[in-house]
This record gives structure tokens, C-alpha cells and sequence, in this order.
């Protein structure tokens, strides 16, 4: 059995599952002496595949540590690009900030199993030369995602203290019907009906400062469905569904053609090698955000009030810089 000190976490764990296989029970000095290191680091590494529900026992007469061998581990088999391609999604969710980080690191430890020496070798190196980075999400609190699901999946109403983040800074207690979670551009949403507005409303799950789940229950309705409710959203904006015709300059026109913004969009190539862009989306809030972030490069030719709305914009982005001299 392995003996150095410098044994991976995972390998020595894996390899204690193996000796409680292969032998009838084994104790925690035992496989301290085994692999070198302190009796705390192996009570560690039970609790932790404890907590992965692998069914070890304690024969408390005994002192020793058993595993139900009617339990059997069954191979997985993947390619490098699959595991590849597991792996960098779990990494990129995996960062501070997301409610379920800690569960992805069991995880990984778990997809690590199914590999044999030489593959997880070869995918580490991988992984070293390539990654996926997001944006670092806006922290929520895994009590209140977990409080929220639960309520959501057992349609209990729930009682909340939220910041409107108004101008105001307007607090809010509402009792609300839960829907349904959404994760968008780097935050939470939860979807839910508000029983004091009367209307299916969007709340974002990190300005929720206090959450109590009630007994009472609510009926979902039958036709509601998470995707088709942000269907015509840019994002997660919700409200009237407006037509929107854009102009990209030929700088910019093939990159444009390359993204997928909405699922909506449309696209049209003009003879001077610009390119129209269609969309249909509810609200202009959001896609007024991201059309000011082409500057120049974009033209809004439809509708008029969002093509006013971006020169009011222009306007007051001026009025800060108008005095800088070039």
C-alpha cells in the first residue's frame, strides 16, 4: 500500500476505500501509519467520502472503519475531450460566489475517480493550458439558495425582506409564490408571484436580506415554464415587446454575424458592407446598455424612442467630457 507522505488527497482516499474493501475493517491508526501522515488527516478524508455518501460504518467495539460491500463502485469511462469538457464547466462554476461551489469540488473528486492514473495525468496537463473564465457572479449565500429551492420545489410561500435598489433604496417585505431560479449575467433571479403587486415579478436572490419559508402552500400554474417566461428578454428584463432594427458599421459587421445575442435576431447585409441586425425583445433597458457599449460602431434606426433614448445618453456621456481637449 502507498506510504508517501506526498500521496494526491484523492489517490489516498480512493486507496481507503480500497483497503476497506479488501480487508474486514481497517482503524483510523492504521491508515495513518499506511499512508504517513497525522490520524486527524484520515478522520478527514472519512467524513469528506462520508459526505460524498460513500456507506462507511464505524465498528465502535472494534475502533475500526467498514464499508457495506453490497456498495459497488461502478466504472465510468470517458474520453479526454469529455472529461475535458466536464471538468472545465465544473471549474468554471466552481469559483467563490456560487451557492453550490463547495458540492462541485465533491464533484470533481468524483469524475477523478472514473479516470485511470494516466488519463487524470494527462487531464490535469490539459487543464493547465486551457480554462474557462466567467464573471465572477454576485455572492449568494448558499442558506438562502437552498431555502428558495426547497420552497420552490414544494411550492411553500415565502416571506422576504429585499432591497429594491432604487434610487431610494427602497426596503421591501413581500410575500411572494416562488417560481423558479434562473442564474443571468452574473447574478441569481428568482421568479416569482408577489401577492401584494398581484403580478408574476423578478427578484434578485442576492438582495434578499431575510427569507422565512411558511407552511402555506400555492399552486403553480399549469402553463409556466421558466424558459418561456425570459423567451423575448435581452436578459431578464421583462415588458412590452418592442421590434428593434439596428445598424452595425463594416468594421465591426463580421463579428457581429459571428454571435448569437437573442434568439430572435435577424441580419441583413447591406451593399456597403455594414449589416442590419433585427431583434424582438421585451423592454429597451437592457439592450440600450449594450448597444451604448459599441459607441459609434451601431446606428439605432428602429424605434424612434429607443433611438432617442441612446442620444439622450450620448448627450449626457458628452456633457461629462465635453471639456476634455483632444
Amino acid at each position: 500500500m502507498l506510504k508517501d507522505e506526498r500521496t494526491p488527497r484523492l489517490e489516498r482516499m480512493m486507496a481507503i476505500i480500497q483497503m476497506m474493501y479488501s480487508r474486514n475493517g481497517v482503524s483510523r491508526k492504521q491508515l495513518a501509519e499506511e499512508f504517513n501522515i497525522a490520524e486527524r488527516s484520515i478522520y478527514r478524508d472519512i467524513k469528506d467520502l462520508r459526505s460524498a455518501y460513500y456507506p462507511i460504518e464505524t465498528d465502535e467495539v472494534n475502533k475500526l472503519y467498514k464499508i457495506d460491500k453490497s456498495f459497488g463502485l461502478r466504472a465510468l469511462h470517458f474520453t479526454d475531450d469529455e472529461a475535458i469538457a466536464l471538468l472545465q464547466s465544473v471549474s468554471a462554476l466552481s469559483q467563490e460566489g456560487f451557492p453550490f461551489s463547495q458540492a462541485l469540488e465533491i464533484a470533481t473528486e468524483k469524475l477523478f475517480v472514473c479516470l485511470s492514473k494516466t488519463k487524470r495525468n494527462i487531464i490535469r496537463h490539459n487543464l493547465s493550458i486551457t480554462t474557462v473564465v466567467i464573471p465572477e457572479p454576485y455572492a449568494l449565500s448558499r442558506e438562502t439558495y437552498d431555502a428558495l429551492n426547497q420552497a420552490t420545489l414544494e411550492k411553500c410561500q415565502v416571506k422576504i425582506i429585499y432591497n429594491a435598489a432604487t434610487s431610494s433604496q427602497e426596503i421591501l417585505e413581500r410575500t411572494i409564490n416562488p417560481y423558479g431560479l434562473i442564474f443571468k449575467d452574473r447574478a441569481w433571479y428568482l421568479v416569482a408571484y408577489c401577492n401584494t403587486r398581484k403580478e408574476v415579478r423578478v427578484f434578485r436572490a442576492d438582495r434578499i436580506s431575510t427569507i422565512s419559508v411558511s407552511p402555506q402552500k400555492f399552486t403553480m400554474p399549469k402553463n409556466f415554464c421558466l424558459h418561456t417566461f425570459f423567451a423575448d428578454s435581452w436578459s431578464i428584463e421583462q415588458g412590452a415587446v418592442t421590434q428593434v432594427r439596428l445598424r452595425f458599421v463594416s468594421e465591426i459587421a463580421d463579428n457581429v454575424k459571428k454571435a448569437k445575442y437573442h434568439s430572435s435576431q435577424k441580419l441583413t447585409d447591406l451593399e456597403d458592407g455594414s449589416v442590419v441586425f433585427e431583434v424582438k425583445v421585451r423592454g429597451t433597458w437592457e439592450i440600450t446598455r449594450w448597444i451604448m457599449g459599441f459607441g459609434p460602431a451601431v446606428e439605432v434606426l428602429e424605434p424612434a424612442e429607443l433611438r432617442e433614448q441612446v442620444r439622450e445618453l450620448i448627450a449626457k456621456a458628452y456633457s461629462m467630457y465635453h471639456d476634455i481637449k483632444v
